[in-house]
């Protein structure tokens, strides 16, 4: 979708190469460029790197989508050592590296925008996951320090979605319970998250340090 706006687009994968690949195949085949760059979000030298090749394919930076993200659902008497810091990694602290490395590339630029891809969770959590659950609220967090620090140059947004994609491991019943407290009836679509992604990235420069919900009026109920 970015791409389709004029995007030229920097694709991060970790390990999921074959799926980056199909995806700038096809964003070529409509015409865009794009470029698929291997780093492990994980290791603040990798992170580096993933900004350097950016430098190098695309020459700056416009805009930063932190949407790299664990998801699991684990008891807190359960969460161990391993499972917290790997959350706390990717879904907390890499976005603030990222940031970090993008700041000064925007600046050069004359400014630019960031989107922080959070969770409905992040206001209002949800048993089993409380690892998880804190990691987006610290992203929340950080997502309007950084509006406030950044601006005006950079604006700095989040997008919170509701039910989009359920895990692989989500039984159809848990599915059907989770779709009936959904006031539109429905779980929302990628397409839908990805508009809402370009409007906070592209859209009125008067916006930042807010959060779109994107889930159906879910959020309203809780």
């Amino acid at each position: 979708m970015l791409a389709r706006s004029g995007c030229r687009v920097a694709v991060h994968f970790h390990a999921s190469a074959d799926a980056a690949r199909d995806l700038v195949q096809e964003i070529e085949a409509s015409g865009g460029d794009a470029q698929a760059i291997q780093a492990d979000l994980g290791n603040l030298e990798s992170i580096e790197q993933l900004f350097e090749s950016v430098d190098a394919k695309f020459g700056g930076l416009d805009y930063l989508v932190n949407n790299a993200a664990v998801f699991e659902r684990v008891p807190f008497e359960e969460i161990s050592t391993e499972a917290f810091e790997r959350m706390w990694r990717l879904d907390a602290a890499s976005p603030f590296w990222c940031a970090q490395k993008a700041v000064p590339r925007m600046r050069q630029r004359g400014g630019g925008s960031i989107v922080n891809i959070t969770d409905i969770a992040a206001e209002r959590p949800f048993p089993w996951h409380a690892h998880y659950c804190m990691s987006k609220a610290a992203l929340l967090s950080l997502t309007r320090t950084l509006a406030l620090e950044l601006a005006p140059e950079i604006r700095v947004n989040a997008v919170a979605p509701g039910a989009i994609l359920f895990p692989e491991n989500y039984e159809e019943s848990q599915r059907e319970a989770l779709v009936k407290r959904i006031p539109m009836g429905r779980t929302g679509s990628v397409e839908e998250l990805a508009e809402a992604v370009r409007f906070l990235l592209m859209g009125p420069e008067f916006v930042t340090g807010q959060t779109l919900a994107v889930d159906g009026g879910r959020s309203a109920r809780l």
